[in-house]
């Protein structure tokens, strides 16, 4: 899990490093898909949810970084989700977690 928590953290160093602040806030979607309830996983999805929270404060206006958590029942939720946050309409929403897995 650590190793996936770095590589997470060195791909939005390269995407941060390339991105043309004119161009607008770059935005990124941390998607988790969690499969039963293995702590592994619920650790990963809090480290997801805490890089987020912590680039939003850090970087500010140069990113719109958030943190999505689905399972295989929300999978379905997934690409609208991630179309809306990629939209116009998302432009203040950063450092947050939308947890789209469905009650069991």
């Amino acid at each position: 899990m650590t190793s996936e928590i770095v590589e997470t953290f060195n791909v939005l160093q390269e995407l941060l490093a390339d991105h043309d602040e004119q161009a607008g806030p770059l935005r990124v979607a941390l998607v988790t898909t969690q499969s039963g309830s293995h702590a592994g996983q619920n650790a990963l999805v809090e480290a997801m949810r805490g890089i987020a929270q912590s680039l939003a404060r850090e970087l500010g206006a140069r990113i719109r970084i958030n943190s999505v958590v689905c399972d295989a029942e929300s999978e379905m939720d997934l690409q609208p989700t991630l179309d809306f946050l990629a939209g116009s309409g998302s432009g203040y929403v950063t450092g947050a977690t939308i947890d789209l897995r469905r009650p069991r």
